[in-house]
């Protein structure tokens, strides 16, 4: 409210057809689908994208944008195949649409890059020899032919009977499942996990599913958790100004700042507008707890008695019966367990 931002929830065509200055679309109640298990009405990374850029490109002073093609993420920690290649190609059509419109506009720097790795995920696995000769229609193996990811197919099988998970199976996957297999998942029909990071390591339907998924290509996974290998790069500057070579991510952060036209280090600038939640509120009693959804909250009561509830990453804080809009979100680092708020927090709130 009062920012003049429009939002809609769920209505892919008014989506489509919006045509103003500020938008927040929103179309699942948490993250977006795999790309495969996308539902009608719900647009694809690289249709938001473009209309990301069509709308921030109307400033003249230029604009910032992200895109994250977040959940391969989750498809590596399962170990599945079928998520992390499809949302790989996914991303991979967001890039296009971005690489399009800056080579057009000629004053645009796109970067590509990642946080970390996850999954070990390889072509080729033991026993799989003669490789070279072999070719990539034979180490992909069934994976063309897959319409659902593991968790998309964990979806579809909780909406049927037990029985009818052999024809599910081969109808969505084209596997004809093994009598073991089918017991396996009939077995495990009732166990699901939550928690994205556990379901490779964890004994579960997804994560069975994951496994049969695998079974049929010649591909291998070395953990279900994140790697420490070195992270992919990549550059496109119309002037060719780029860096090479292997980069911390502070110095990527310094480039990005550089061709933005930024001077002053990133450190001031948090130094200049945040302080720790221990020094704002230094002689004032507070816990910090979950929010509804299980994320870190901050709280304490003002001088008037009046209870505020800050949520980890948001820009509305609860004060009494009251939400308060702030001009930037309350930050919290897991690693110290500290928020870090604006020094002007308290004026803002009152």
């Amino acid at each position: 409210e009062g920012t003049g931002t429009t939002l809609i929830e769920g209505d892919y065509d008014a989506f489509r057809n919006y045509d103003g200055d500020k938008l927040w679309a929103i179309f699942n109640q948490n993250e977006m689908n795999y790309d495969i298990d996308r539902e009608e009405g719900e647009p694809s990374l690289a249709e938001m994208s473009s209309k990301a850029i069509k709308m921030l490109s109307k400033n003249r002073k230029g604009f910032f944008l992200m895109v994250e093609g977040s959940i391969v993420d989750y498809a590596d920690h399962a170990n599945d195949p079928a998520g992390v290649v499809s949302d790989l190609l996914a991303f991979d059509e967001a890039v296009k649409v971005s690489l399009d419109f800056a080579k057009k506009d000629r004053n645009t720097t796109v970067v590509v890059i990642t946080d970390h790795g996850c999954g070990a995920m390889n072509l080729g696995r033991k026993g799989y020899s003669s490789y070279s000769a072999r070719g990539l229609a034979d180490a992909l193996g069934s994976l063309p032919d897959y319409k659902r990811t593991s968790y998309g197919m964990e979806k579809e099988l909780q909406a049927i009977r037990p029985y009818e998970y052999r024809q599910k199976v081969l109808e969505l996957l084209g596997i004809d499942l093994t009598d073991e297999e089918e017991q396996a998942l009939m077995r495990l029909s009732e166990e699901t996990e939550a928690d994205y990071m556990k379901v490779g390591s964890t004994e579960n339907i997804q994560s069975m599913l994951a496994r049969i998924m695998t079974s049929r290509t010649s591909i291998s996974f070395g953990t279900t958790t994140h790697t420490g290998e070195d992270v992919f790069m990549a550059i496109y500057n119309p002037h060719d100004q780029r860096p090479e070579g292997w980069h911390t991510n502070l110095e990527i952060n310094r480039y990005v700042a550089d061709v933005m036209g930024i001077r002053k280090p990133m450190r001031d600038y948090t130094m200049e507008y945040f302080i720790p939640h221990t020094e704002l509120l230094e002689g004032t009693e507070y816990t910090i707890g979950e929010d509804e959804f299980g994320e870190p909250q901050l709280e304490f009561a003002l001088a008037d008695g009046r209870a505020v509830k800050v949520p980890a990453g948001s820009c509305f804080v609860t004060v009494g019966d009251s939400v308060r809009q702030l001009v930037l979100p309350a930050v919290y680092i897991s690693q110290n367990g500290t928020f870090y708020l604006t020094r002007d927090f308290i004026s803002q709130i009152r």
